[in-house]
């Protein structure tokens, strides 16, 4: 992982605590790391829920040892679920967003 993406999970992990604030709803950002027969990784997932605990967003990236970001190659992922493509970058821009949408909708209402 490089300083930059360390920064940039720290940079989702404030955002994600502020998100919660602004919507109230709970906002959840996961860093967890593990060594395998691939080598070290670092994986970053955000999820979303209501009060009734549903979900209404989520995404995860990867970190290889060399500092790509990539879609999650783990085991354990649940088949019926797309995490799409991303970055750090569009993870961080996606939560972003998210909260923003659902602040306005929240102050329209």
């Amino acid at each position: 992982m490089t300083p930059e993406q360390l920064e940039l999970i720290t940079s989702i992990t404030r955002i994600a605590l502020s998100g919660a604030q602004q919507t109230g709803l709970r906002v959840m950002h996961d860093v967890r790391s593990d060594t395998d027969e691939r080598g070290t990784y670092v994986v970053s997932e955000i999820r979303i829920v209501n009060r009734a605990l549903e979900p209404l967003h989520k995404t995860m990236v990867q970190i290889d040892e060399a500092g790509h970001d990539e879609v999650p190659t783990l085991l354990y992922l649940p088949d019926n679920i797309d995490y799409g493509e991303r970055t750090l970058v569009q993870q961080r821009d996606e939560l972003v967003e998210f909260i923003a949408t659902h602040r306005k909708q929240e102050a329209a209402a």
